[in-house]
């Protein structure tokens, strides 16, 4: 099942960056522009912790974004130490673009699927990325063996 979800997602990310080819649009600085639209205005650590992105990593991005006007950081009036992200008019402007363009690749993409069979896998790719409770060390579950019966 990994090397097949590793494989899908290869491909996925392949029409990722097809799609915002031109745009020069990363598949990270969507996802810190994605997460600035739909959370509003946030905290780099809050940000990183939603993308799952270190710290460092974090700051390289919102640098890069800055630095075409895409975003703006500001004292966070909530918290003087910390600093506020924000998505400027061209950031906007920019991800509803990358945003339509990525909505063509998903359709290209997903081609193969029934519409049915394209929101079940929306609805499974919701819940495996959920934040799921920690496991504990050495008590992971062997990988899944379909039933001896089962078809291919």
């Amino acid at each position: 099942m990994g090397f097949t979800l590793i494989n899908a997602a290869f491909r996925a990310m392949a029409h990722v960056h097809r799609a915002l080819q031109g745009l020069d649009l990363e598949p990270p600085h969507h996802a810190v522009l994605m997460a600035l639209d739909v959370g509003g205005p946030q905290s780099q650590k809050a940000i990183a912790e939603t993308l799952v992105i270190d710290r460092t990593t974090m700051v390289h991005l919102l640098d890069a974004l800055e630095g075409r006007g895409l975003v703006r950081r500001d004292r966070d009036p909530k918290d003087r130490r910390a600093h506020a992200v924000y998505l400027t008019e061209e950031g906007a402007t920019l991800l509803k673009e990358a945003n339509e363009r990525l909505q063509k690749a998903d359709a290209e993409y997903l081609l193969p699927l029934s519409p049915m069979e394209q929101r079940q896998l929306r609805s499974f790719l919701v819940r495996l990325t959920a934040d799921p409770p920690p496991v504990p060390a050495g008590k992971l579950d062997p990988p899944f063996q379909p039933p001896a019966d089962a078809e291919e």
